[in-house]
């Protein structure tokens, strides 16, 4: 039996396109949305590349 209520919440760049988001927790949403913010901020795809 587990003894906590820990849930992970994993965010990660897979590619140029595609951002991958785990959620473990509802409260964990904003945190993950800066998350994911913060990865198109580093890495920005140009609107001419790929679409």
């Amino acid at each position: 039996m587990e003894t906590t209520d820990d849930r992970p919440t994993l965010v990660r760049r897979l590619d140029e396109r595609t951002v991958a988001l785990f959620g473990g927790k509802i409260a964990m949403c904003v945190a993950s949305a800066r998350q994911v913010a913060g990865l198109l901020r580093e890495d920005p795809v140009p609107a001419t590349r790929g679409r």
